[in-house]
């Protein structure tokens, strides 16, 4: 089978989700809701989500998680997580899986909360969606200490954008761990990687744990900052390299117009959708 390739000139900011997945402004956002609110969510929670999440990674991707053990005695003070971003759907899935029993609240892009109906069930489920305004923004900074002071799960893509099916790490900025640095809590690193299956052309993905993590507090807060966000990605970068199985290829433009100027152009114009 032919290896789909795709094209990126920037690693920090090419995002390979597709059209459908673009985000729209996000102001005046509520982040606090009240105890009926949490009851709900909490029980669509337990009774939808966990059974629909198990069921369509394990159907689709046959997805395993490996190591969850070194998680368990965390559990009761709440922790960071940190993972690679690779899929869609399955992004949205595979936290309930990792951090099970606990609930993930996980730090979502605005595109699914124009929405309305959608909005709200990602809203219950732990979405939080990142906003667009600087008083949003100091609501949504407030509202992850006050997860953290609840001793809640938080899951981030530190990547923040999707690569469908990239067995690379790619590289990412400091500025969300800070959140761990101010609360003095553990962080783990979460790595999807990608195998050959037998029947079938969607990679099987295993999913590896490492971790835990602490803010050096020997050191000023960026620097404990920059401590963490290179723990966590020396060990993604090294689960990655169990990936077998190179579902899609992503090449740099930079690489092809150095080694081949003229088929460089035709590389630019080259579109492959991709979808889960």
């Amino acid at each position: 089978m032919k290896t789909r390739v795709r094209y990126y000139s920037d690693e920090l900011n090419d995002d390979f989700a597709g059209a459908q997945l673009t985000s729209d402004k996000l102001e005046n956002y509520k982040y606090n809701h009240g105890k009926i609110w949490r009851l709900i969510g909490g029980f669509l929670y337990r009774f939808i989500a966990i059974p629909i999440c198990s069921l369509y990674d394990y159907i689709i991707y046959r997805e395993r998680i490996k190591n969850r053990k070194v998680m368990r005695k965390y559990k009761k003070e709440g922790f960071f997580v940190y993972g690679n971003h690779t899929m869609s759907a399955s992004d949205a899935f595979t936290p309930s899986m990792v951090t099970f029993p606990k609930k993930p609240y996980i730090i979502v892009g605005t595109a699914t909360m124009k929405y309305k109906f959608l909005g709200v069930l990602v809203d219950m489920m732990g979405g939080v969606p990142i906003p667009t305004d600087f008083k949003g923004m100091k609501d949504f900074t407030a509202h992850i200490y006050d997860l953290a002071k609840r001793k809640k799960v938080i899951y981030i893509y530190p990547e923040a954008h999707i690569w469908p099916y990239y067995t690379g790490i790619r590289s990412f900025k400091d500025v969300s761990f800070d959140y761990p640095v101010k609360t003095n809590k553990p962080v783990f690193a979460v790595t999807k990687t990608f195998h050959k299956r037998r029947i079938g052309r969607l990679p099987r993905v295993i999913t590896y744990i490492d971790g835990p993590f602490f803010p050096d507090e020997s050191l000023p807060k960026n620097k404990q900052r920059a401590k963490l966000r290179d723990e966590v990605y020396a060990a993604m970068v090294e689960r990655s390299k169990l990936s077998d199985y190179n579902y899609i290829e992503y090449v740099n433009r930079e690489s092809i117009i150095n080694r081949d100027p003229i088929g460089a152009f035709c590389a630019e114009d080259e579109k492959i959708a991709v979808s889960e």
